[in-house]
């Protein structure tokens, strides 16, 4: 019988985001395909890539089970990596999403809503033109539903919370 989660610690949170990493190194090609707003250069999955495979590669080391200080191992090497516009944006989220998490040991379901919203404002402030449409309207719409769900749903596990969130960000990216 599987355990349902209501905390995570860093190294849990790590590994989780490892795996989304590794899925989106999968897709580099598609995301490279696919980009054409607001500019088609042609490069979102590549840049993104690049800013991320060094969490991957570089800091399974350092993780920690503390989530602050896991939060600010992997916002700084996002930063230290970004490129170009997709890869300034991820870093950027990680960057608020450490903001929220800093001073905490581990993180349960609102402690993650309220990291996603921060991870998408800073983002945002980051921008100075920031585009409807983009990758940044995907980060609004799942912080938005995040908050959503802790707030008005009986919700105490993270598998249905980031399933909701994961759908939900799927319906974004459609429209």
């Amino acid at each position: 019988m599987n355990k349902k989660i209501t905390e995570i610690n860093g190294l849990q949170f790590y590994n989780g985001l490892v795996s989304g990493i590794n899925n989106l190194l999968e897709y580099k090609n598609k995301l490279d395909e696919i980009n054409v707003f607001p500019v088609p250069d042609g490069d979102t999955g590549t840049n993104m890539c690049f800013t991320l495979l060094p969490i991957v590669e570089e800091c399974r080391s350092e993780v920690t089970t503390d989530i602050s200080e896991t939060m600010d191992i992997i916002a700084d090497k996002a930063l230290e990596s970004a490129r170009g516009n997709s890869g300034t944006i991820i870093a950027q989220f990680f960057h608020g999403m450490r903001k929220t998490t800093s001073k905490k040991n581990i993180l349960n379901i609102r402690d993650v809503a309220e990291a996603l919203n921060q991870g998408f404002v800073s983002s945002k402030e980051s921008l100075l033109k920031p585009e409807e449409g983009t990758i940044i309207t995907v980060m609004r719409d799942v912080a938005t539903k995040s908050a959503d769900i802790v707030n008005n749903e009986d919700l105490i596990y993270f598998e249905d919370f980031l399933d909701k969130c994961y759908h939900h960000s799927i319906i974004s990216l459609e429209k």
